[in-house]
C-alpha cells in the first residue's frame, strides 16, 4: 500500500500510515525502507533515492514485482528533474545538466535521447558540441491531421477499389473466352457433310 501512494504521487500520505494503527501494529524493516523512499520521492531527490535503494536492497531489489516498479519510479523521477532543469534554456551544454542532476554524462545524453523520441520534449542533441537544443512546443494543428487521416483513408479506397476493378476485368475476360477443345467439339457437331448427288439417268425414248 505504501509503494502504492509513492507511485499515485502522493508520497506525503505514507507517513499517515506509518503513524496510524496499522503502521505501529506492523512496523518493521521493509515498512522504514518504504518510509524513506517515499520521503526521498516527495523532495524529488535521486541521490537520496538511490541511498535508499542501496540501504534497503536486500528487500527493494530482491522481489521482482517490487523492484520494476521502483525502477519505474526512479525513471519518472529522472525524467521529471530533467524537464525541470532543461525548461529554461533553450541551448544548454549536457555537462552541466550531469553536473546540475549529479549523474554521468553518457547517462544524461543517453536519457535524453530517449526522451525526445517519446516526445517527452521537443529537441534535438548536438553531439558534435554537446549542447541540447530545446524547442518551443509547437500544438498540432487538429485540422491539418484529420485533413491527412482522410487522404491516408482514401488513398487506401482508391487502391482497394483498383484491385477489385482489375479482378472483375479478368473474370470477365476468362468467362467470354470458351476453351478450345469445346470449340472443337462444337464445330464438329454442327457441321453435316453432304451426300454425293447421283447421276441422273438418261430418258428412255420410246
Amino acid at each position: 500500500m505504501a509503494l502504492s501512494k509513492i507511485l499515485a504521487g502522493v508520497p506525503e500520505e505514507v507517513h499517515m500510515i506509518m503513524i496510524g494503527k496499522n503502521g505501529l501494529k506492523y512496523s518493521c524493516k521493509e515498512l522504514e525502507a518504504m518510509s524513506q523512499l517515499a520521503k526521498a520521492a516527495k523532495a524529488r531527490s535521486l541521490e537520496e533515492f538511490k541511498h535508499v535503494l542501496g540501504v534497503h536492497s536486500s528487500y527493494l531489489q530482491s522481489d521482482d514485482l517490487i523492484s520494476r516498479k521502483i525502477d519505474f519510479l526512479y525513471n519518472s523521477m529522472l525524467e521529471a528533474n530533467l524537464i525541470k532543469i532543461i525548461s529554461p534554456y533553450s541551448c544548454v551544454e549536457i555537462s552541466h545538466i550531469a553536473k546540475l542532476i549529479k549523474l554521468p554524462s553518457s547517462d544524461v545524453e543517453k536519457k535524453l535521447s530517449h526522451m525526445i523520441l517519446d516526445r517527452k520534449f521537443s529537441g534535438i542533441l548536438d553531439q558534435g558540441k554537446g549542447h541540447l537544443i530545446v524547442y518551443d512546443r509547437v500544438n498540432e494543428d487538429q485540422n491539418l491531421q484529420r485533413g491527412l487521416d482522410i487522404i491516408s483513408n482514401m488513398s487506401k479506397a482508391v487502391s482497394a477499389l483498383s484491385e477489385r476493378g482489375k479482378t472483375l476485368t479478368s473474370k470477365s475476360l476468362s468467362s467470354s473466352d470458351p476453351p478450345a477443345d469445346e470449340n472443337k467439339k462444337t464445330t464438329g457437331t454442327n457441321s453435316v457433310p453432304s451426300s454425293p448427288s447421283k447421276p441422273t439417268s438418261p430418258a428412255k425414248k420410246e
